[in-house]
């Protein structure tokens, strides 16, 4: 895989021709292929999706604002890019250093928590000097430990993870698709956060999306965003989201973000102050569609947002959920 990008193919330059049933079967016996799966990292997640997302499907991530979309979402970002795929996350909401500073924090976060470590806001503000330009890295490095560490992890999988501050007025869906690295169909991830700053109607972004999904076989990831309606509601659903006929539609996995306090039912929280305490440090994750595998299924994960991340091991919820009438298409 080359580190170059394509040229922008516009989508309505896509003009192919119908094949009989017998081409199509002898070009699956010449050249037999499967799905490539994608891990997120997050467990129970990757198994309830039969492993991770698939290449050829758009997967739709949406919730509340600060609910943890982004965390989440660069969090697998980092694990794909880990695991050999080459990712690019086209970003409208932040500059490259501010995803920097937030992967570095990740990497130590991660680190101290499989070292049983605690970190200081000494080093975290080090983090965020680094990714700035305030902090020189090497006198960082020379006098941090943790510091070399959580960029020496960051340093193992950065020629694979491409970041991309994206305009509103200048990136399209066909310079989405030019930002993927040349020969990397098949073994690539798009990730754009979020799709409602794409020019031009959300659902015809997500039309454009799918579209490069199956063209290049690549996997895409797309925060969306609620509407008013959503951000009043204990519990975010399919049908908060904006747009949400035209992006369900098109989608093939959706998932939700949830602050477990609000999502719950008050039923397990009156009277347990020590539970509802837990339950404000977690958020659920809920599977609400997904045209391969399972749907309605419920996780839990812990923040630790001053890692910029999630504790990659969460559980089934067993609590009962608020507002459970699911939103069909």
């Amino acid at each position: 895989m080359t580190h170059e990008v394509g040229k922008a193919t516009m989508t309505t330059q896509r003009v192919s021709q119908p094949r009989t049933v017998l081409s199509v079967l002898a070009g699956a016996t010449e050249r037999p292929r499967g799905r490539s799966i994608m891990p997120t990292g997050f467990s129970p997640l990757d198994d309830a999706l039969g492993g991770g997302l698939r290449s050829g499907t758009l997967t739709l991530v949406g919730g509340v604002p600060g609910v943890g979309k982004t965390v989440a979402a660069l969090q697998w970002a980092r694990t794909m890019a880990t695991s050999g795929y080459g990712v690019v996350y086209a970003c409208y909401e932040h500059d490259e250093p501010t995803l920097l500073g937030r992967l570095l924090l990740a990497e130590l976060g991660d680190l101290a928590s499989t070292e049983g470590m605690s970190t200081s806001s000494e080093v975290r503000r080090m983090l965020w000097g680094l990714a700035t330009g305030a902090v020189d890295l090497a006198e960082a490095a020379a006098g941090n430990l943790m510091v070399r560490a959580a960029h020496g992890r960051l340093e193992s999988y950065s020629e694979r993870l491409w970041l991309h501050a994206s305009s509103p007025v200048r990136n399209d869906v066909a310079t989405l698709e030019a930002m993927l690295p040349t020969g990397s169909d098949g073994k690539a991830v798009l990730f754009v956060d979020y799709l409602q700053k794409v020019p031009g109607e959300p659902g015809d972004a997500a039309v454009g999306l799918k579209d490069i999904a199956m063209e290049r076989d690549i996997a895409v990831i797309a925060i969306v965003a609620g509407d008013q309606a959503g951000l009043h509601r204990r519990r975010f659903r399919l049908q908060h989201l904006e747009s949400a006929a035209a992006l369900t539609y098109e989608a093939d996995v959706v998932l939700l973000l949830n602050d477990k306090y609000s999502a719950v039912s008050k039923r397990h929280t009156a009277y347990d102050t020590v539970r509802a305490e837990k339950f404000k440090q977690q958020v659920v994750l809920t599977i609400e569609k997904n045209r391969e595998g399972p749907t309605g299924v419920n996780l839990g994960y812990t923040k630790d947002f001053l890692h910029y991340r999630f504790h990659p091991a969460g559980e089934h919820v067993e609590e009962q959920l608020v507002d459970e009438v699911i939103f069909l298409e």
